[in-house]
């Protein structure tokens, strides 16, 4: 059955070198107007995009939940489960990327592809699940650089109690808060602010990765008398020190590869 998704003229590319005007005959072709100015380059996108998915420092963070609910097989084994479930997500929705493109996503593809009823209310559905969404990224992101700032403190000065406050924590946490809005608000009344500061984290995120990684291998290397687990350890113990069933642990393991490897 042919529908009008498959005939629209979105498909068929404007001859054009300029991505804005082409942008813009792509959403008159969906039945919408272009309001905002395209001020983000294909590099400043790929930056935030690193930059929010934070592959490697969101498997250091979760590292030590992940070694209690599960241990090495929940780490290594769910890792590798995450991968493929993403892999086949990443799969199944790219004709439909490449075909739509538009940055209301599953919600405009639900409604054009099941034209009814119903199918608008799955739209409505998705669309509001896609705002719940942004909503507890936004608010997780901002805990873990609550937590981090607070880690900082303790690690130049180990005596200091503030950490675990509740009152310290909830001050951080709405102050990161206020400062990213502000920034936010600020940074947009100016094209070239935002993509370049998406090009300053991207880059600084990427170089503390090699840093990093180059830190713990000297580390590592110019340590004598290290002990090390046998290969058995690392590809088949289980760790369960959660106090839930082994079946339970195993999906709360799952979270550290799934929140790293999940981009939303």
């Amino acid at each position: 059955m042919t529908t009008d998704v498959e005939t629209n003229s979105a498909l068929k590319r404007v001859d054009t070198s300029n991505q804005a005007l082409q942008d813009a005959e792509d959403l008159a072709c969906f039945g919408h107007q272009q309001a905002l100015t395209r001020k983000f380059s294909m590099w400043s996108m790929l930056a935030l995009a690193f930059s929010v998915l934070g592959t490697w420092s969101t498997f250091a963070q979760g590292l030590s939940s992940g070694l209690t609910s599960g241990g090495p097989v929940a780490i290594l084994w769910g890792l590798v489960l995450v991968f493929v479930c993403n892999l086949c997500v990443a799969v199944s929705l790219g004709e439909m990327c490449s075909s739509m493109p538009t940055a209301l996503g599953q919600a405009y593809w639900i409604s054009r592809l099941w034209p009814t009823p119903a199918g608008r209310f799955c739209s409505y559905l998705c669309a509001w699940v896609n705002t719940c969404g942004w909503i507890t990224l936004s608010a997780s992101q901002i805990a873990f650089m609550t937590e981090f700032m607070l880690s900082m403190k303790v690690l130049f000065k180990p005596d200091w109690s503030g950490a675990s406050t509740g009152w310290v924590l909830f001050l951080v946490y709405v102050g990161t808060t206020l400062s990213m809005t502000l920034f936010n608000i600020v940074a947009c009344r100016k094209d070239i602010v935002l993509p370049m500061f998406n090009n300053f984290v991207g880059i600084s995120f990427g170089g503390l990765f090699f840093i990093i990684s180059l830190a713990l291998l000297i580390s590592v290397g110019t340590k004598d008398n290290l002990s090390y687990k046998p290969a058995d350890f690392v590809f088949g113990t289980w760790i369960n020190q959660t106090g839930w069933p082994d079946g339970v642990t195993w999906f709360i393991g799952l979270v550290q590869a799934a929140y790293g490897l999940t981009a939303f």
